[in-house]
């Protein structure tokens, strides 16, 4: 059975496994101001959110499915639960990506040009060098 929840921060060694193992970075966890939301099998993370709080402006980052859990719907729980506790009429969900753009988009993002992201999310560690300048940006 998947439980969904909010991490404790003794989760954080797992969810950094859970993105090495998905070919996200990690390093700056420990230094930001990035909350979860996990789906676990009994105490082993098995899928993960991140958010990144700034204002009405979220950074939606970090999320990922072990691929041994892929096409359970474990993901689209998650996004559900992210955008539920995080999205309102007064928010903009901005994320970075270089593998999604197309699930992204039949979820309501969009493309936008990474120029127009407020100071707040391009100042944050993933938009301002982690993440490939190739990385699409897309806001909700």
């Amino acid at each position: 059975m998947i439980d969904y929840k909010h991490f404790s921060d003794e989760q954080l060694p797992e969810i950094a496994v859970l993105l090495d193992q998905n070919h996200l970075e990690y390093s700056d966890l420990h230094n930001s101001k990035v909350v979860f939301e996990v789906a676990s099998v009994g105490k082993c993370v098995v899928g993960c959110i991140g958010a990144e709080l700034y204002g009405n402006d979220v950074f939606l980052r970090s999320f990922a499915v072990h691929h041994a859990h892929q096409k359970q719907g474990i993901g689209e729980a998650l996004l559900s639960i992210f955008l539920k506790k995080y999205k309102t009429p007064q928010t903009t969900v901005h994320l970075l990506t270089t593998t999604a753009q197309g699930y992204f988009e039949k979820k309501n993002f969009r493309v936008a040009n990474r120029n127009t992201a407020p100071a707040a999310i391009r100042n944050t560690a993933q938009f301002a060098g982690m993440c490939p300048a190739s990385s699409v940006y897309m806001i909700l």
